[in-house]
């Protein structure tokens, strides 16, 4: 019953096409695999129910849980958006492979 995180998307990018996805989870919930679990929910329910032909996240370098989840998701490195974070995306096509 208590809340340990938050998942949503950024604005949409690129025409409407595309979607930032965000997440947090607090300390003592990490490592359970809630945010792969949440994320690959938010991906899958949005492709269903959208428009938006890819979902992409932008990841601190030095964020070595994130980048474990984008690679457990199937999520391809992009070139980079901003020079603080490495993106990553996975599109329609791919989410149903």
């Amino acid at each position: 019953g208590r809340v340990i995180g938050d998942i949503g998307f950024h604005k949409p990018l690129r025409a409407a096409s595309t979607a930032e996805i965000g997440y947090s989870v607090v300390p003592h919930a990490r490592g359970y695999g809630y945010t792969t679990e949440a994320t690959a929910a938010l991906i899958s329910w949005t492709f269903a129910r959208t428009t938006i032909t890819q979902v992409i996240a932008q990841i601190e370098p030095e964020n070595v849980a994130s980048l474990r989840v984008a690679a457990k998701l199937g999520m391809q490195e992009l070139p980079a958006i901003s020079a603080r974070y490495r993106c990553f995306g996975i599109s329609r096509v791919q989410a149903r492979s």
